[in-house]
């Protein structure tokens, strides 16, 4: 298994308010499972994150084109352009984005070829999403 690389992000985009972390991060859910797809906008929505999906690789595309993501949470396994495919892509609309891909597959090659292509992180499903969210947090700290 690869080991997972620490995540950095360009500190500005994190505030600290109240003891609590107010953040102004656009975050780009893509996942071709609906229901988990919308369960994890719903989820980073309500720890205060500005998160937007779409269920395809192309429309990913599309709306990378058409406003700016801090961070794009994306599956790698979709029908059409799957998560490696639309990282390469992304990639060359704004090297800058923080790509972070999810899998329920564990295979070795794949996520050392995402690794490669740009990605921060290859996460496993089902997330742990008290890990996700200090990933999130630490990157903030960081600064």
């Amino acid at each position: 298994m690869a080991t997972e690389p620490s995540l950095t992000f360009i500190c500005p985009i994190f505030h600290q308010k109240d003891n609590k972390m107010n953040l102004n991060v656009k975050i780009l859910v893509v996942d071709d499972y609906e229901e988990f797809a919308e369960s994890l906008k719903d989820l980073l929505e309500a720890q205060g994150y500005d998160a937007k999906l779409v269920y395809s690789g192309q429309k990913a595309l599309e709306m990378v084109k058409a406003s700016k993501f801090d961070i794009v949470l994306m599956d790698i396994r979709m029908s059409g352009m799957d998560g490696v495919e639309t990282l390469q892509e992304i990639k060359k609309i704004n090297p800058a984005i923080v790509v972070i891909l999810m899998t329920g597959y564990s295979v070795e090659n794949v996520i050392n070829n995402a690794i490669k292509e740009g990605a921060l992180a290859v996460l496993n499903k089902p997330l742990d999403i008290p890990k996700l969210l200090q990933h999130f947090e630490s990157v903030g700290n960081d600064c």
